[in-house]
């Protein structure tokens, strides 16, 4: 409230700043496929906050992981969003994988429409599976099916540039395959050679 009212009076003679930085949130998301790559869920989150470190695994009292990753992230502000940030959506979907996000302070959002005040079982709205846009079905859909993970149009996560996957089979030439195989034959050489020396 007081900052509302900084620029009236003797108070706008201070400079303010917060003594606690409300944005900083560690978010748990859980994956329900352990293959999905840790880089691709930082991509994703990178679309609604700013990433501030790497994600780590959440063990359980075993010490065996459950599939989910502790992300160390900071909101955007949003003067128009709940709380004065802008939230992650709690559902995560890269390709066919799904997943569930957590944080302390998460709105309690519709997971259909997206929107503040109801839950999906009350929720009225037809959400489009394929763009995503209220007020028509998937059936209906004329537009493109765009990426999940960078919502480019014209490919799937599968396909996408940006998938960590991807990344790595491009920015590995082929000469460094041909000196991998090349090791690998040299290597087998090697090994018969000692398992002939056993022999004698």
């Amino acid at each position: 409230r007081i900052l509302e009212k900084k620029d009236v009076g003797l108070i706008r003679m201070f400079e303010w700043q917060k003594l606690t930085d409300l944005s900083n949130r560690t978010v748990i998301v859980c994956m329900f496929n352990e293959m999905v790559m840790k880089e691709d869920i930082v991509t994703w989150l990178s679309k609604y906050c700013l990433v501030k470190g790497e994600p780590q695994k959440v063990l359980d009292d075993d010490g065996i992981w459950n599939c989910a990753w502790r992300v160390p992230i900071s909101l955007h502000e949003d003067k128009n969003g709940y709380g004065g940030f802008k939230h992650i959506p709690s559902l995560i979907g890269l390709g066919e994988n799904r997943g569930l996000v957590f944080y302390q302070g998460q709105p309690k959002l519709c997971r259909r429409c997206g929107e503040l005040g109801h839950f999906v079982d009350a929720c009225t709205k037809v959400v489009c599976g394929k763009c995503k846009e209220i007020g028509h079905a998937y059936t209906e859909c004329t537009s493109v099916r765009k990426c999940n993970l960078c919502e480019c149009e014209g490919h799937v996560f599968k396909d996408c540039p940006n998938s960590f996957a991807n990344r790595t089979k491009l920015g590995r030439p082929m000469q460094k395959q041909e000196e991998f195989e090349e090791a690998f034959r040299a290597g087998a050489v090697v090994l018969d050679q000692e398992l002939d020396v056993v022999d004698v």
